[in-house]
């Protein structure tokens, strides 16, 4: 058991993701980040300022967390993802960027996104092995 993402994404062949004590998601690491439906995340750090969010142009998922937006960016875009996040630093939209592959992070914030389900909610378990 662990809480540590990075570590689970390294070390375990199957996981559960646990929101406020139920299980939310279940499978190995691949299955997981392959419900997000996109290899790539594109990390914007957003200036504070700033009051309009940019709409990505990708589709897929984009989560808020704070000042960060994460998007979904599909591998055959990378290059288009760069270029867009370099345009959006000029006018100070954006304060900085990352590209990088998707993560159990990332599949933990679509899932949960900033606030917890809760036992109102009356969601599926997502078994990524049964799909």
């Amino acid at each position: 058991m662990t809480h540590n993402v990075i570590e689970a994404e390294r070390s375990v062949d199957r996981l559960a993701i646990l929101d406020e004590g139920r299980v939310i998601a279940e499978g190995t690491p691949a299955e997981l980040k392959a419900r997000l439906g996109a290899a790539l995340r594109l990390e914007l750090v957003v200036d504070p300022s700033t009051t309009e969010l940019p709409i990505s142009p990708f589709g897929g998922s984009a989560v808020l967390v704070g000042n960060r937006l994460m998007i979904g960016v599909p591998s055959d875009a990378a290059g288009r993802a760069v270029s867009w996040a370099e345009l959006l630093q000029q006018p100070g939209f954006v304060e900085e960027y990352t590209l990088g592959p998707a993560t159990l992070e990332d599949v933990y914030v679509a899932l949960v996104g900033g606030k917890s389900a809760g036992p109102e909610h009356d969601e599926e378990v997502f078994d990524a092995s049964a799909a």
